[in-house]
């Protein structure tokens, strides 16, 4: 139960880190759900729906290098967090 525990930490840290990452490029470069949309409602959606669609990205051809950090950072708090339930 620990590990599932840690997985959804990992999921949500790094969709918060992916929120996070996009309200701080410069304002023309920011996707439309940051630019656009007022209130918490779009920005909790990509936190926690950020896996599928950076996969989709990933076979519609998307950046492969810069949709490989978030899978990274996600495999890695993972890793960190099991690593740390280890007795």
């Amino acid at each position: 139960m620990r590990v599932v525990a840690v997985i959804i930490l990992a999921y949500l840290l790094t969709g918060a880190w992916y929120v996070g990452r996009d309200a701080l490029r410069p304002l023309d470069s920011q996707p439309s759900y940051i630019r656009h949309q007022r209130g918490v409602q779009p920005k909790l959606f990509i936190v926690l729906f950020w896996l599928p669609g950076t996969l989709s990205a990933a076979l519609r051809g998307g950046d492969l290098p810069s949709l490989a950090v978030p899978w990274t950072i996600f495999v890695g708090l993972i890793v960190a967090g099991i690593w740390l339930l280890i007795p």
